[in-house]
């Protein structure tokens, strides 16, 4: 009898080896899983950053073509601006997170001026979180004094009305 008492108390030592030992080592893994992720920089085995297959959607780039033929040649098309690389904010905050945000199109002139911002506004423009960003950009853009066109796909790709729109904001008689 003390023969298999002593044979259990050992199997169940054992156990509480293994299992310690699987449960350390689990533990190590995810020490090293989340240093790995938390790093500056990720190790070198580890591929975390892709080129995306495109800079801009098939829905953006077809405004963009009608964008560039409505503008007069001396000004330039950029796509996907960030506000916070055309605006500065001067205020008691040191905090300047609204103003990284990006908008579809900007026109610029000769010496990347901004001249003027253009949002391409699919349906989901139309959801309420979308409209308060939206909100706000044109907020910022208003008090930026940066005029904002916005173009609902909606209504397709009217380069006529592309073109007058573009001109209420920009005068001048020059065309390409």
């Amino acid at each position: 009898m003390d023969f298999l008492y002593n044979m259990d108390l050992l199997i169940a030592i054992i156990a509480l080896i293994v299992a310690w030992m699987i449960f350390s080592k689990r533990q190590q893994r995810k020490t090293e899983q989340h240093r790995d992720s938390s790093s500056k920089y990720p190790t070198q085995n580890r591929r975390c950053y892709y080129t995306k297959k495109r800079y801009i959607s098939p829905t953006e780039m077809r405004y963009a073509y009608a964008i560039q033929r409505a503008i007069p040649t001396k000004y330039r098309l950029l796509p996907q601006v960030c506000l916070a690389s055309i605006i500065e904010k001067h205020s008691d905050s040191k905090y300047q997170s609204e103003l990284f945000r990006i908008v579809d199109f900007g026109i610029f002139d000769e010496n990347y001026n901004v001249k003027l911002l253009i949002e391409i506004n699919d349906s989901t423009h139309k959801q309420a979180d979308r409209r308060e960003r939206d909100a706000k950009v044109k907020d910022i853009c208003v008090m930026a004094n940066i005029p904002l066109i916005t173009f609902w796909t909606e209504y397709g790709v009217d380069e006529e009305y592309i073109r007058r729109k573009i001109n209420q904001y920009i005068h001048t008689g020059e065309r390409r």
